[in-house]
């Protein structure tokens, strides 16, 4: 999971891809002006988490609808679960991966998604979002 550990947060509220599901703390992005799920692909930073359930049975999933998404600011700071990789004091002050929607990797840093800032355990440490595409000759449509 990434959820919000420090700092200034706001919601906002943008319509979400229809045909897809969503779990409240799902690390979302804008894909042609709807949310969806955050993976390293893709060509933007992560807007935030999105704050709602869409399961397939629910309206939104079909139709898309205004969804509220907690998005941090510049200095805001993430708890994050780690799914690959083993969390150290050494990852400190490094630029690491997500490795899904809802966890990081920190074996890799090909496309700068958080700035890790604090080491909590082997499972978890707390980072600041990328707020601006890291990768500087990359071309955002």
């Amino acid at each position: 999971m990434i959820k919000p550990y420090k700092g200034k947060f706001k919601t906002e509220w943008h319509y979400n891809t229809t045909s897809e599901t969503f779990t409240e703390g799902d690390l979302v992005w804008q894909e042609s002006g709807y949310l969806s799920k955050f993976a390293n692909a893709d060509d933007q930073p992560p807007l935030g988490t999105i704050m709602q359930t869409i399961a397939a049975t629910d309206d939104a999933y079909s139709t898309a609808q205004k969804c509220p998404v907690l998005i941090g600011e510049a200095d805001a700071e993430w708890l994050c679960d780690i799914s690959t990789g083993t969390g150290a004091q050494t990852v400190v002050g490094t630029w690491i991966d997500v490795d899904d929607h809802n966890s990081v990797d920190v074996d890799t840093g090909t496309y700068d998604i958080f700035f890790v800032t604090q080491h909590i355990s082997t499972t978890q440490l707390v980072a600041k979002m990328s707020k601006a595409d890291p990768r500087p000759d990359s071309i955002v449509d």
